[in-house]
């Protein structure tokens, strides 16, 4: 999960469906979304590639085949800097004041900031830590 704007186009996205938002260099930003699982939608896509697998049976079939990466090529989704929902259920003993964050609760029970993008592992936050923690896009 993950907190948006209402200027986003995925805030829009709600009930069974769900959503994905890409950023290509060459085309900017595309979003993609369906009905997410589900009794009926995961059952029509079953019945839906099985149809297709019969009706090529006699076709001769192709692969697509992708190069091996290098581990440099791919970054880790918890070494991208982001903007992060942290609400812990007491005030950290360590300063998020290196996070740049806006706090938005501190209170006894509970105490809860949006930061600035950061890596939080990179500052010694680990996501088990908070009592929740979300990306905000």
């Amino acid at each position: 999960p993950m907190l948006v704007k209402n200027s986003c186009p995925l805030s829009g996205i709600s009930d069974v469906y769900n959503g994905i938002l890409v950023n290509g260099n060459a085309i900017g930003d595309v979003m993609f979304y369906g009905r997410g699982a589900g009794k009926l939608p995961t059952a029509s896509a079953v019945v839906s590639d099985i149809i297709e697998i019969a009706m090529y049976l006699d076709h001769p079939h192709t692969t697509t085949v992708w190069d091996r990466l290098d581990e440099a090529d791919i970054l880790p989704a918890d070494k991208l800097p982001s903007r992060w929902y942290l609400r812990f259920d007491k005030k950290p003993n360590h300063c998020l004041c290196m996070l740049d964050a806006e706090v938005l609760e501190d209170s006894e029970d509970c105490y809860a900031v949006v930061t600035g993008k950061v890596n939080l592992l990179e500052i010694g936050i680990t996501v088990s830590e908070p009592f929740v923690a979300m990306r905000v896009l």
